[in-house]
């Protein structure tokens, strides 16, 4: 019979496993609990073998965790990290009130957009800028003779409107005379199904209500009508009251805010307008008072299989132009657009839809030319449109 002899490689395999064993013993004992102080044992209780004095078995039962290792886990430490968030943030969340006194709401594309309105004359705002500047949803203040704000040290101050967005939902209120820190924003980009996120807001009048939930999705851009809102939905709940505070993320930072107009279509389900929509916005409204929107005069729709086929494009890409605004000094005239006309590409970029097309042009500069490339009749044409302000 002939002798073993391991080999190098079979060494070093041996020694990795017992390394690997080692580690395993290491991270096993450092992660038990450590043992009690005995002069900490209360009288009559023997904590290291589960039975008291008399001899009845005190150990938990099986499948409830000791409360020793909670009190110093990672429960614990998520526990304390999520109330030190919360209370940090919290102190730039105010509730807003107003009132109408019979006064009128104003004729705008909210309600064409967005539908039905809930009547609220109480919701919530989140500072968001230097000087006490606020924001909120437009739908809480729409029609406000006057609007007040009130923070978490319960005094109340009048609130001037600095401007509203009817096509997002949003409204800008300054409050020179509150002295609260602006939240910070974060990248609403970066946030995934899944992550978790926290509402804070007034609901039904509880000022500094907190709620928490997980993203169930971060594009929803067929909810309603208005084709520059998407909505990051989540489980965290948010009710009347909730409408205009803030959706924060585990850094604590403003990745949304929140809204309930949705609330009575989807029951159980939370919406929040999307950091990087809410922020441009707010910052249009802080220089402008408005929100300057790009527009040429066109209806658009979807390339259907039918109308790729006639036009020798495939179904799915470019935008469809189904009608053409009449009156004087429409661009989309002026440019010689017409129904039937299929938008491929935008400034050199393809068009991926009629809504991608129609955003392009709302954020491309007002007052100057935009090139567009359309198919007609199976040509390709190059087009160059003047880009106006949305009437």
């Amino acid at each position: 019979m002939s002798s073993f002899r391991p080999s190098r490689s079979d060494i070093v395999a041996g020694l990795s496993l017992v390394v690997a064993i080692l580690a395993l013993m290491w991270a096993s004992f450092t992660s038990s609990p450590p043992a009690s102080n005995p002069s900490e044992t209360p009288p009559g209780n023997n904590t290291s073998t589960g039975r008291s004095s008399d001899g009845v078995d005190s150990s938990p039962p099986v499948g409830i965790v000791n409360p020793a290792m909670l009190g110093s886990g990672t429960l614990a430490h998520l526990s304390h990290a999520s109330a030190q968030m919360i209370a940090r943030a919290s102190q730039s969340v105010v509730r807003v009130e107003h009132a109408t006194q019979g006064r009128t709401t104003p004729a705008d594309d909210l309600e064409i957009y967005f539908g039905n309105l809930p009547t609220e004359t109480m919701g919530t705002g989140v500072v968001v800028g230097a000087g006490g500047l606020v924001l909120t949803s437009y739908h809480v203040v729409r029609g406000a003779e006057n609007i007040e704000v009130r923070g978490g040290d319960q005094t109340t101050h009048t609130a001037e409107l600095v401007g509203y967005d009817p096509l997002t939902d949003l409204a800008l209120l300054k409050v020179p005379s509150m002295k609260l820190p602006a939240l910070a924003w974060g990248d609403s980009v970066a946030i995934a199904r899944g992550h978790w996120v926290w509402a804070i807001g007034s609901p039904h009048g509880l000022d500094q209500s907190v709620s928490a939930g997980i993203v169930s999705s971060t594009n929803r851009p067929t909810l309603l009508d208005s084709p520059f809102q998407d909505f990051i939905q989540t489980d965290a709940s948010i009710n009347p009251g909730s409408s205009g505070g803030p959706l924060i993320d585990a850094y604590g930072s403003l990745v949304g805010i929140n809204t309930a107009i949705a609330g009575d279509s989807f029951s159980g389900i939370g919406f929040a307008v999307p950091s990087h929509i809410a922020r441009p916005v707010f910052e249009r409204l802080r220089d402008h008072g408005h929100v300057p929107r790009g527009w040429i005069g066109v209806q658009l729709g979807a390339v259907s299989p039918r109308r790729g086929a006639m036009a020798g494009v495939e179904a799915g890409t470019g935008a469809y132009i189904e009608s053409v605004a009449s009156g004087n000094n429409v661009p989309a005239l002026q440019a010689d657009l017409r129904v039937a006309d299929i938008c491929t590409q935008f400034q050199g970029q393809p068009v991926s839809g009629p809504l991608g097309l129609i955003r392009a042009i709302a954020g491309h500069r007002i007052d100057t030319t935009a090139k567009l490339e359309i198919v007609r009749a199976g040509q390709t044409l190059q087009i160059n449109v003047m880009i106006v302000a949305r009437p």
